[in-house]
């Protein structure tokens, strides 16, 4: 790890504005977070060594890599292993547990859930394996949630700045709603006990 300012990160393509990581062979530079393990794949039931993301139009080597699951060309960005030969797409290596897409406001959890439901994106309906909200009970197709066709471009500064507004939002709405209840239980108790001591006195 070493001060790399004026370089572009491979796997996000941001600049780097301190430290990263930068391989001399490749001449390739890393935030020292993208080298990260990949969240939520990590090692998975494909493969038993850990995955890492790669855009191979970035690296000089051949970009008509196949994939290891399905067989089809890897594109320019895709999963491999540092220890062996084995790559694959997103898609054949599954979905996250865990997403925050642009496409809702709040994060969503996978689940496995047949009662009836439509998804809030598509409209059609979603059972089986699928994404839902646990604040305001919607639930997404995996391929709707996670389509990078209806995604907005931004920077990773303005979505970390938006993802920490909702989160103050989400959490101070949250605050209010415990205190409310809170106030109800309090005043249905203090009645309660008023018409006691009322009658008690009688």
């Amino acid at each position: 790890m070493e001060l790399l300012r004026d370089f572009k990160c491979i796997a996000c393509k941001l600049d780097i504005k301190s430290y990263g990581h930068f391989c001399f062979i490749c001449e390739v530079a890393f935030h020292i977070k993208c080298i990260k393990d990949v969240d939520g794949l990590g090692k998975n039931s494909f493969h038993k060594h850990t995955l890492y993301n790669f855009w191979i139009e970035d690296l000089k080597v051949l970009t008509h890599q196949a994939c290891s699951v399905c067989g089809r060309p890897c594109g320019v960005s895709l999963y491999g292993c540092i220890d062996c030969n084995f790559r694959a797409h997103v898609e054949c290596l599954g979905f996250p547990g865990i997403v925050k897409s642009q496409l809702h406001q709040h994060t969503v959890l996978e689940e496995e859930n047949y009662d009836a439901g439509k998804c809030a994106l598509c409209r059609s309906g979603c059972l089986g394996k699928r994404y839902s909200c646990k604040q305001c009970k919607e639930v997404f197709h995996k391929e709707c949630i996670m389509s990078k066709d209806a995604r907005e471009a931004a920077t990773e500064e303005e979505q970390l700045i938006g993802d920490i507004y909702f989160m103050y939002i989400e959490r101070f709405l949250l605050m209010f709603k415990e205190e409310e209840e809170k106030e109800e239980k309090k005043k249905s108790g203090k009645f309660k006990m008023r018409r006691l001591q009322n009658y008690r006195w009688k």
